[in-house]
């Protein structure tokens, strides 16, 4: 079981010593190369409100935007495909109506990560006995918002090139999108509260799943 308190004291001592400024940049880097200890670091001493926010909306408003122009340009394909025929009624309607179904899923997004954190934090804290905070949990979500850049390539390259294989593309980078948001979160629910990966699991991927197929439902 990884310890919140281990967590902080296992950095070398340079990091306590020294605490340089940790860029932008290489904040980013680190959840990609090495989320464990860069949580760790976001939490203790190097994380920002606003910086995290700024991550979050930023990527979320653009992959949400090109997710909308990239399925407009997939329209006539559409036409043609017995499998992707079906689709096309839901993006063949007028370009204002897709840009405002475009904001609609990014407040229904935001809402999920509120919501979503708050679940997380009642099972982690009180469930698995976790040492977090809910301010701690929402601040690694919002910074795991770098995780959108998957849909956003994939998007990027359907709008370049509109094609059945572009559309493909896109499917298998949203899927890897999934899997590593799903891998951070873990990592960050662990991190933060100072529980198993089990029980970081099931507080921060499958019980807020259930909770949002249970509404779909």
């Amino acid at each position: 079981m990884c310890s919140y308190v281990q967590t902080t004291s296992s950095y070398p001592s340079t990091v306590h010593e020294s605490r340089r400024k940790i860029s932008f940049v290489e904040k980013l880097g680190g959840i990609t190369t090495n989320p464990r200890e860069t949580f760790g670091l976001l939490v203790n001493y190097y994380g920002s409100e606003v910086e995290a926010t700024v991550v979050f909306f930023t990527y979320t408003i653009v992959k949400f935007f090109l997710i909308t122009v990239a399925m407009y340009k997939l329209i006539p394909l559409f036409r043609y495909s017995p499998i992707l025929s079906s689709l096309e009624p839901i993006f063949n309607v007028p370009a204002t109506l897709l840009l405002l179904i475009s904001i609609g899923l990014c407040v229904v997004s935001i809402m999920s990560w509120l919501i979503n954190g708050v679940i997380t934090h009642l099972f982690a804290k009180h469930l698995f006995h976790g040492v977090g905070n809910l301010r701690e949990a929402l601040l690694l979500y919002r910074y795991i918002g770098i995780t959108n850049v998957f849909p956003i390539v994939g998007s990027l390259v359907i709008i370049a090139w509109p094609s059945y294989v572009t559309f493909n593309i896109f499917i298998i980078n949203y899927l890897v999108y999934i899997l590593w948001k799903a891998l951070l979160t873990v990592i960050a629910v662990e991190e933060t509260y100072g529980i198993s990966e089990v029980a970081a699991f099931v507080s921060g991927v499958a019980i807020p799943l259930m909770v949002g197929l249970m509404f779909l439902l």
